[in-house]
């Protein structure tokens, strides 16, 4: 126990889990011998009879096959069902054990469950993934306590699908020569074993230079190893200081480097001009922060991904800490089914454990009206599961997974139709986040405005005719239109300003045929049309830098006719 940790919390965690569960818990050391039992009250006398006391030896020659002396034997995560036992008295459990490893992977021990065989597969996975996370975590803990003078480099597997899949850690000193890593790194580039790794120049090994990712602590890049792998490299952060004798960023120092960098739309700018989109941004910012089920509802294009991708930039959430499943994809096959079942049987195991003060895992529901009625069943039973949990930690950061559900039409109306289930809309539904159509949202020119300094990362001056048009087009595609338009004007024109002549190649200015009919909606040709001869040509100039060969090929007449028209209406370059 003490060099795992002395007293973590974790074991704890895992104890009351198994307890509630049914299940015996028990941790040996590396030698198999029992070093600390939890289960029922009520069974401790059985548990004694059969030999699962604290002292006793479940070594292969003592106790007979088990999970304990199979999994130091085999080391690595192992279930004996019922009947592979050798002791008869055994014969009525299942028995999962999974190795406990200190900072330089050394087992120091093994978690043990033990349960009465049922024959289901479910409950050997569950065991697995349960005692899987709590050793990982374990390590990690220790790893970090180890190493806390190194600077620390998170290596991950892009996008693998799975919630469960925490990434492997590095520890490199001031020369850049690695000293340690966690158990898969050697895996992950093809090694023999994690000493291979030990002593090797970090650039070397992962083609990436360590300091840079301590220059820019925001960026991930991905590179491919010497052996063709790809993997994803970052700076992890510690709640411990580094030592700064090192040379290492602070903490405090990166996370304000990586707020300043934010390349997609922050919540601030979804919000532009309109209070009431920014009420429900803030209720949305809450409920994510404590890990609360809650709904974004909006038409196609309305900003649901943009409002989650800033939500979770505001709160740093990695990317890889973020699994999105598009329901619409979903199908009633096995494959679909065993996927499902995997993915929120992992949610439950993180809700159990809660997260660690690093983790915030995020499982996205595109499309959620279209989940299968099975897939439905298994998410009732996992936010159900959670619901006491949720309850709990208001006021604190939160706990297990956050599951927020993006639709594009009222899930309420899904539910009276029959194909929702009404007990999984209000556990889903706490809050349900509503975009507006742009066209129906207040603030229209700030967030004009807002969009096209983003785009142009710089202030945009938009002329009032301009304005006036892109006010008065029905955007079809909302938000998401809005900034095509608005990036399609800044590149026809200076990239500072955007003139109803930078906006004559949008679809503002398409035939009236060939546009989405939207009740309630302004024909802009009328702007068009009201737009003097005068202006255009003002409009086209500035737009080419007054370039006049460049404005004439804008307007579509030849330099000679742009010349003789500025002379008519008194245009000159300004000095």
């Amino acid at each position: 126990m003490e060099r795992a940790g002395g007293r973590l919390g974790i074991f704890k965690q895992v104890a009351e889990i198994a307890v509630q569960a049914g299940y015996c818990f028990s941790i040996a050391d590396a030698d198999g011998v029992l070093v600390r039992r939890e289960g029922k009250i009520a069974q401790q006398s059985e548990y004694d009879s059969n030999g699962i006391s604290l002292g006793s030896c479940w070594d292969e020659r003592i106790a007979g096959t088990n999970g304990v002396s199979m999994t130091i034997a085999q080391q690595r995560a192992f279930t004996v069902r019922g009947q592979e036992h050798y002791f008869s008295k055994l014969r009525p459990f299942a028995c999962t054990g999974v190795p406990l490893r200190d900072a330089e992977n050394q087992m120091i021990g093994v978690l043990n469950l033990a349960t009465v065989d049922r024959g289901n597969a479910a409950d050997y996975a569950f065991a697995k993934q349960l005692l899987g996370t709590a050793a990982e975590r374990i390590q990690r803990i220790l790893f970090e306590r180890q190493f806390c003078e190194a600077m620390l480099v998170s290596v991950s597997l892009p996008a693998t699908g799975e919630l469960l899949r925490n990434s492997e850690l590095v520890a490199v000193d001031h020369s850049g020569q690695i000293v340690g890593s966690t158990l898969s790194v050697h895996e992950m580039i093809g090694l023999g074993a994690p000493m291979d790794l030990v002593g090797r120049p970090f650039e070397d090994v992962f083609g990436a230079d360590a300091l840079a990712l301590d220059r820019t602590p925001e960026h991930a890049p991905v590179v491919r190893t010497g052996d063709g792998q790809i993997v994803r490299l970052s700076r992890h952060l510690t709640d411990r200081k580094q030592s700064p004798g090192r040379g290492w960023s602070q903490a405090k120092e990166m996370t304000r480097a990586r707020s300043e960098r934010h390349p997609s739309l922050s919540v601030q700018d979804l919000a532009a001009g309109c209070p009431a989109i920014a009420e429900q941004v803030k209720r949305a910012r809450t409920y994510l922060d404590h890990a609360i089920p809650f709904v974004v509802q909006g038409a196609s294009g309305t900003g649901k991904t943009a409002l989650l991708s800033a939500l979770h930039a505001s709160a740093e959430v990695a990317k890889d800490e973020i699994l999105t499943i598009d329901c619409a994809g979903l199908g009633d096959g096995d494959n679909d089914k065993a996927y499902i079942h995997a993915i929120f049987e992992q949610a439950r195991i993180v809700n159990l454990l809660g997260r660690t003060d690093r983790d915030h895992l995020t499982l996205v529901l595109d499309n959620v009206d279209e989940l299968p009625k099975f897939a439905q069943a298994v998410l009732r039973n996992l936010l159900q599961d959670g619901e006491g949990t949720s309850d709990a930690v208001l006021g604190t950061n939160g706990t297990g997974v956050a599951v927020i559900a993006t639709t594009r039409k009222p899930l309420s109306h899904v539910v009276q139709a029959g194909a929702f289930r009404d007990d999984l809309y209000y556990l889903l539904a706490n809050a349900i986040i509503v975009l507006p159509p742009v066209r129906e949202r207040g603030g229209f020119d700030m967030l004009v405005q807002t969009l096209a300094a983003r785009l142009a990362s710089r202030p945009v001056d938009i002329t009032p005719d301009a304005m006036k048009a892109l006010a008065s087009y029905p955007w079809p595609g909302n938000v998401r239109e809005l900034k095509s338009v608005l990036r399609q004007a800044l590149l026809e024109g200076n990239g500072r300003r955007i003139s109803l002549m930078d906006l004559r190649s949008t679809p503002l200015f398409e035939p009236m045929a060939r546009r989405p009919v939207i009740s309630g909606s302004v024909d802009s040709r009328n702007d068009a049309d009201a737009y003097r001869e005068e202006d255009r040509i003002i409009d086209a100039l500035i737009s080419a830098r007054w370039n006049v060969s460049l404005a004439a090929r804008k307007l579509g007449i030849g330099r000679a006719t742009i010349n003789r028209k500025m002379k008519q209406f008194g245009i000159s370059r300004p000095s």
